[in-house]
């Protein structure tokens, strides 16, 4: 019970507040699903910025620790197949973010590349020895690096500020597409450092926020999703593309059949299939994405959600590929569901608030990013049939108990024509 004195005692959420919570992202489960490797990210209102370190999250609930202290903001975590190195991107010495790498065990980081325009979204192969990652490229400066670290130079020591361009694909957000950058996927050899562009060639935007991309299973072969047409992109369609990690050559394209938006390729842990976000209106952003199920033997696809009147997102399976899991909008809510690989009915696991970034256990959990109206994201875990619900992190705990959040309402009214509409 409260006492009329606590009760008192809340306050309303300020911006100072707002400044002051930590904010989670990035989160990786380990290979044997007891860790969970999470962004958190701090900020400082007089400084005008954040930095993020990363924590190792006890899947079991068992407690947290901060694993990396540097002074500048760390991202994208990445496992090694064996559960003992983290891979993580990192500013360290410049102004761009280089892929990094620190034992499970602590000590220096080691930083593996000096790419001129820094480093994303890494991934390991199977074998341990290589890692992928994403990197912004010129086109016909693949195989001259210190080429394109000259010409960088000289357009950042350009008077001319003008953006000029024949395309009508030109700005995203807060950056301008004009500078001619394309992303490529590049793996380095971990020992020896050698790097290898595995896009040689390569002359089209792979999407408008970065390069989704995934690994089989095996190692040989990388999917990515990226623009079907180049300049001057009067069409922003996008498909999944296939490329040969040992013999790279011209990416296959997998679902030109498909005349709108395919995308988010995700490869079953039994190496059978890959999974796809469809959608079947052209240049309609807003259309409803299907989940598709490509079989990577007999080239078959099959529709698993044309039934399901959401959109899926974040797509993953358990071990076995039996089931897949995946968050979507429902009800002005981000739930959690499932449905069989096979197909059939999807089944709603957890409905409340915001949930993604989705990893799961070996144990049959879900762990993964949640939030509402009166939490930011934490860690938490779920059965994967739903109920036993544990929070397994609680860094905004102590600043936000002392907050009264107003209340929320779920509502539902008739709309024009006696349609239901909620709220």
């Amino acid at each position: 019970s409260v006492s009329a004195g606590e009760e008192a005692e809340k306050r309303a959420f300020t911006a100072e507040d707002l400044w002051k919570v930590q904010r989670l992202g990035s989160l990786k489960l380990s290979p044997d699903g007891r860790l969970a490797a999470v962004v958190v990210t701090k900020y400082c209102i007089d400084e005008n910025k954040g930095a993020g370190d990363i924590w190792l999250v006890n899947t079991d609930g068992t407690g947290s620790r901060r694993f990396t202290t540097g002074e500048t903001s760390e991202s994208s975590p990445a496992w090694s197949p064996e559960g003992k190195r983290l891979a993580f991107t990192a500013k360290r010495d410049g102004e761009k973010p280089q892929l990094q790498i620190i034992p499970l065990g602590g000590g220096e980081a080691e930083e593996l590349t000096d790419m001129p325009l820094g480093v994303s979204s890494p991934r390991w192969l199977p074998d341990g020895k290589r890692i992928v990652f994403v990197s912004p490229v010129l086109p016909g400066y693949e195989e001259d690096l210190d080429g394109m670290k000259k010409e960088i130079e000289k357009r950042k020591d350009s008077k001319v500020s003008a953006k000029v361009t024949e395309n009508v694909f030109y700005r995203y957000w807060d950056h301008w597409l004009t500078d001619g950058y394309v992303n490529h996927l590049f793996v380095i050899d971990v020992e020896t450092k050698e790097v290898t562009d595995l896009m040689t060639g390569w002359d089209r935007l792979t999407g408008a926020s970065g390069l989704s991309y995934d690994v089989s299973p095996d190692g040989g072969e990388i999917a990515f999703s990226a623009f079907r047409y180049g300049e001057p992109y009067d069409s922003l369609t996008t498909d999944i593309y296939l490329i040969d990690v040992q013999s790279p050559g011209k990416p296959k394209n997998l679902t030109a059949r498909n005349p709108a938006n395919d995308f988010s390729p995700y490869y079953t842990p039994d190496g059978k299939y890959i999974l796809y976000g469809a959608q079947k209106i052209v240049g309609f952003y807003g259309d409803r994405v299907r989940l598709v199920r490509y079989d990577r033997k007999t080239h078959g696809k099959k529709l698993l959600t044309e039934t399901f009147d959401r959109s899926p997102s974040g797509w993953v399976t358990d071990e076995k590929a039996k089931t897949i899991y995946f968050n979507a909008g429902d009800r002005a809510m981000g739930s959690l569901f499932s449905v069989r690989i096979g197909g059939g009915e999807v089944k709603e696991i957890y409905r409340s608030g915001f949930n993604n970034s989705i990893g799961v256990t070996k144990n049959n959990r879900l762990v993964f990013l949640h939030q509402d109206n009166a939490q930011p994201y934490a860690v938490y875990s779920i059965k994967t049939g739903g109920g036993g619900l544990k929070k397994l992190t609680d860094f905004n705990e102590e600043l936000l108990s002392g907050i009264e959040w107003g209340e929320m309402e779920d509502v539902w009214f008739k709309g024009a024509e006696g349609e239901d509409v909620q709220m």
